[in-house]
């Protein structure tokens, strides 16, 4: 862990304890009687600033990300501009379907505790399988022989069927580097974008 990630990780435990010093003022101002309406507006004080703070971030994180995007999809056209391109013939394909298992938290603390104690400790936690397939393409470039390789997010079936609709699709390389490359998979892309 660096100091930037370091200092981060600080930032977000002392945020979350404002967060609940500020719920901590409110509550009590509330449940007092009368009603402390000096307590709640502390709690209100601490806890605006966090929320106009994460309102900014959110903002802030989504500009960055479209940024990003219109950057990768700049440098893609003029990288597919200057590449060199080559016909693919997708029936060439060489596809290996893949699996990566997860697993998550589903029980609350309350509930994962119960479930332990009672012997269905296994409820607590839901495996999730994500399929994927590793595509690989032999190409022949300037007298040799390229293996162009890509993951499609889908599985094997479905590749296949894309596969056989499309026939062909294009790979651009760099000329000067030909292990820098791009295939044109948008006819898959942009079907995923749609469903």
């Amino acid at each position: 862990m660096d100091i930037k990630e370091a200092f981060s990780e600080i930032g977000s435990y002392f945020g979350m304890a404002l967060v609940v010093v500020g719920v901590i003022f409110i509550t009590s101002g509330l449940i007092s009687t009368p009603t402390n309406w000096t307590i709640i507006l502390i709690g209100l004080g601490i806890l605006i600033p966090i929320l106009i703070f994460l309102i900014y971030l959110f903002t802030f994180a989504s500009k960055m990300k479209k940024q990003i995007d219109q950057q990768y999809d700049t440098d893609l056209q003029e990288f597919k501009q200057r590449a060199d391109k080559i016909i693919i013939v997708l029936d060439n394909a060489n596809i290996q379907e893949k699996h990566q298992y997860q697993t998550n938290t589903i029980a609350t603390v309350n509930a994962a505790a119960i479930n332990e104690v009672s012997g269905y400790g296994h409820h607590n936690e839901e495996t999730v399988k994500h399929t994927f397939c590793n595509v690989t393409f032999n190409v022949q470039y300037h007298n040799q022989e390229l293996i162009l390789t890509t993951t499609i997010p889908k599985g094997e079936t479905a590749v296949r069927m894309y596969f056989y609709i499309q026939k062909e699709t294009i790979a651009y390389i760099d000329p000067f580097d030909p292990e820098n490359y791009h295939i044109d998979l948008t006819f898959i892309e942009n079907e995923t974008q749609e469903n």
